[in-house]
């Protein structure tokens, strides 16, 4: 699915029969706050909720998703392809996500058709989280993910884990973008932060997936 061109999402030619029915839910989902990231590079970790034994990599095969097994697996593997999985500190503040804005083209003047609106597509999401009082040795691995492709998983403040499901299989978000910024100083009376931004598909909400997990998320420390 193109996350910029609803042109080429509409395109859908034959059309279905009917509209798709929108089910009721008795269970709002709603992200909290995030709270903390686990990242992992792209395609290296990849859940079967239905079939375990196919996990991917092989050293969490069997292993479910909820549970503290597998997770201190891929944060303490190690080598090409291991699906080594990193986990940040605790945010400090400002985490957020924006919706991403619709991109069109004309709109009461001469440029389309009867002076239309026409709807092109939507822009990425965007989001941003800021960490305080980063030492050093922090910030370097940090800012060595500008130059990565990865998932996120998201933690909130429920100690919930929010991932990515499209089926049967459960990974991280892909990030489209991830920028991790300078140290902030704004003298007395105030803490040094880092701000990071990064950028998600526009469409990511419709494989939100609320996990969880057996164990405190947002207390490990390996």
């Amino acid at each position: 699915m193109n996350f910029l061109t609803s042109l080429q999402i509409c395109n859908t030619c034959p059309l279905a029969d009917e509209l798709d029915a929108i089910p009721s839910s008795l269970c709002p989902v709603n992200m909290g706050q995030i709270q903390r990231f686990f990242f992992v590079r792209k395609g290296e970790v990849i859940w079967d909720s239905v079939t375990p034994a196919n996990n991917i990599p092989a050293s969490i095969a069997s292993e479910v998703i909820e549970d503290a097994t597998a997770w201190n697996t891929l944060f303490t593997a190690s080598g090409a392809l291991s699906g080594k999985t990193i986990y940040t500190p605790l945010i400090g503040g400002d985490s957020q996500i924006t919706p991403g804005t619709e991109l069109t083209e004309g709109g009461g003047d001469n440029t389309t058709l009867s002076g239309v609106i026409l709807s092109n597509g939507t822009n990425p999401a965007d989001g941003q989280a800021r960490f305080d009082g980063l030492e050093a040795a922090q910030i370097k691995p940090f800012r060595k993910l500008n130059c990565e492709n990865v998932e996120v998983y998201f933690v909130n403040q429920a100690n919930k884990i929010i991932a990515r499901k499209d089926g049967d299989l459960i990974t991280g978000f892909p990030l489209l973008k991830l920028y991790f910024g300078t140290k902030d100083n704004a003298g007395l009376n105030s803490r040094d932060s880092n701000l990071m931004t990064f950028q998600l598909n526009s469409d990511y909400d419709e494989y939100l997936h609320v996990i969880t997990p057996t164990f405190n998320a947002l207390t490990i420390s390996i």
